[in-house]
């Protein structure tokens, strides 16, 4: 476990029965909603996509109009689900090598 996240740990635990508790719930709430609507886009993106796709191929008879959309949604959604789920991964500390005088 980090440092940072240790101190995070302390604070939160320090903080546990006052007023500064709902702080850190607010703070927790909030990135739930950001995570929440991000996985919403990244799951989203490619539905609309393909129903776009299909309505253009069924109703306008346009599939090259239709494969233009789903390229356009493939460049978009791949760069997103990518930060998405590099998002979720921890961040190492390059530092405690040096620390620790390796």
């Amino acid at each position: 476990m980090g440092k940072a996240r240790r101190e995070l740990k302390r604070a939160r635990r320090e903080a546990r029965g006052t007023e500064d508790e709902a702080a850190f719930f607010v703070q927790e709430k909030r990135a739930a909603r950001g995570r929440l609507l991000r996985r919403i886009v990244v799951i989203g993106l490619p539905v609309v996509a393909i129903a776009m796709a299909a309505a253009l191929t069924v109703f306008l008879h346009e599939a090259q109009i239709a494969g233009i959309v789903l390229l356009g949604a493939s460049v978009i959604w791949f760069p997103l689900a990518m930060g998405f789920l590099g998002s979720s991964i921890q961040p190492r500390d390059r530092l405690a090598n040096r620390r620790r005088g390796f």
